[in-house]
């Protein structure tokens, strides 16, 4: 007594259960490579957010850069308008006088 029905052999249905799993390591392998793809945008979305912090990290310390050249800029200015009253080089008054 078989389980199969009359008109379709057991070849055949052992060709079929082998082109299933054919089918099934296809859609395996296919699964894959998405999920391969996936990770890839994943981490290129990563990278990409990692490359705005660094670029955000290195616009905050140019314009921290930027503020000290300012200040020691004018420091030399208000340097370079004391020293000569430090080396008592103002001759103003003795033009005037």
């Amino acid at each position: 007594m078989t389980l199969l029905p009359a008109w379709l052999p057991a070849r055949w249905l052992h060709s079929l259960l082998q082109l299933l799993r054919l089918l099934l390591v296809f859609l395996l392998q296919l699964l894959r490579l998405l999920l391969v793809l996936l990770l890839h945008l994943l981490l290129l979305r990563v990278i990409r957010l990692l490359f705005i912090q660094l670029h955000v990290l290195l616009v905050l310390l140019l314009l921290e850069f930027v503020s000290f050249l300012l200040l020691l800029r004018n420091l030399l200015f208000l340097l370079l308008l004391i020293l000569p009253v430090l080396l008592r080089v103002a001759r103003i008054w003795s033009a005037l006088g």
